[in-house]
């Protein structure tokens, strides 16, 4: 079964980071993650193996987008920019936080419910393969 992206170690916390960063930061719109001066502004993630802040806005295109420059913009801002307003608000960062730590909950318990169904699918099987078996040995 493919891990769900947010179900990764540390991917919620990376996501929020991100949003946080790119929601609040008053300097530029975007995040050129391979600037020095970025890396050291933002660290690097935790929940990816390569440290790349691409990969994981790229696969959290809910939030984020990725130009063909690479680099990563927060989706509300680049709205937001349409209205000539520059940074987000507290509020609006809540908000964003919030409906990550949903999508976060909803994903772990869909990867919970396997853990549940699949020893018991499996259980009936190796039940029903042992009767059938049994049956034709006798």
């Amino acid at each position: 079964m493919k891990k769900l992206p947010y179900t990764k170690n540390n991917r919620i916390s990376d996501v929020i980071r991100l949003i946080q960063y790119l929601g609040l930061d008053k300097e530029g719109k975007y995040y050129y993650p391979e600037l020095n001066a970025a890396k050291e502004a933002l660290g690097f993630p935790a929940s990816d193996k390569n440290n790349s802040w691409l990969s994981i806005a790229k696969q959290h295109g809910e939030f984020f987008v990725v130009t063909d420059s690479k680099a990563i913009a927060l989706a509300t801002r680049i709205l937001k920019r349409e209205r000539k307003e520059e940074v987000c608000s507290y509020e609006e960062i809540k908000m964003l936080t919030d409906i990550a730590l949903h999508i976060y909950q909803i994903q772990l318990e869909h990867s919970r419910a396997w853990k549940f169904w699949l020893p018991a699918i499996v259980a009936f099987i190796i039940g029903l393969l042992s009767s059938g078996l049994l049956k034709f040995l006798f």
